[in-house]
């Protein structure tokens, strides 16, 4: 196991590292104008303390950056057994004395060490950026971290079945299929209207919806949150079943 860690970590690890540091300069920058240019105008003016801290913990936040930081590591798990099918190395794993089991937890470990800290970095960012403003909350900061956990481990998990069955570009081919060109596909066939990616029908106001409770309802977050744990689950077992038949 340590051998395989240390393995991925010179191949990917360091990039992904630099990677990740640059990302976390963009994400404590956008903090930085967020507060300077937006929170000391208006926010305390005419606004409830709960309306205030839904926006401190989402409507504020710099969400191209903020996502774009963990999502660069929910793909690292796949993208780790992409590059051993395209070198052998999977084949030489064989000839090591290591199990099939070793081998996909290890990937799986990897991956959420990636996620995980990059997590824990935004988690860091919105810490103190809700503490200068003063509105610190433990329950909202819990919501805000479920969100991530929610998304990351639902793609990563995702991301990483597909990656073991057919290929990483399948993968990537698969959740641009799924998230963009499917919606549009189906608000065409089904309201007989062609607006992009369905903007203005009635699915794309059942997504929003659907959406809506997800990252901006606690209910809603609690039990995305706890979906995505168990799918996390059960793609690193069907993974493990995959690996085992390619293995025989």
């Amino acid at each position: 196991m340590k051998a395989l860690w240390k393995h991925d970590w010179y191949r990917i690890g360091l990039k992904m590292t630099a990677l990740l540091a640059f990302l976390l300069l963009l994400t404590i920058l956008f903090y930085r104008h967020a507060f300077v240019t937006e929170i000391p105008h208006y926010i305390f003016k005419n606004m409830p303390k709960n309306r205030i801290l839904w926006y401190c913990y989402n409507d504020t936040s710099p969400v191209f950056v903020i996502w774009a930081f963990p999502l660069a590591t929910a793909w690292v798990s796949g993208k780790m057994v992409s590059d051993d099918r395209r070198f052998s190395w999977e084949k030489l794993c064989r000839a090591m004395p290591l199990t099939t089991w070793r081998y996909v937890t290890e990937k799986y470990l990897f991956g959420c060490a990636f996620m995980l800290g990059s997590t824990a970095l935004v988690m860091l960012c919105q810490t103190v950026y809700v503490l200068t403003v003063g509105v610190f909350d433990g329950w909202f900061m819990t919501l805000f971290f479920l969100r991530y956990m929610m998304v990351l481990l639902s793609v990563s998990a995702i991301l990483t079945v597909l990656t073991y069955w057919k290929s990483f570009f399948f993968a990537v081919l698969f959740a641009v299929m799924l998230f963009l060109l499917l919606p549009a596909l189906l608000s065409t066939l089904f309201d007989n209207q062609w607006f992009v990616f369905g903007i203005g029908t009635p699915l794309y106001r059942i997504v929003t919806k659907i959406f809506d409770w997800l990252f901006h309802q606690p209910k809603g977050i609690i039990c995305g949150s706890a979906a995505a744990v168990v799918l996390y689950g059960l793609s690193y077992i069907l993974c493990l079943r995959i690996a085992c038949t390619y293995s025989n």
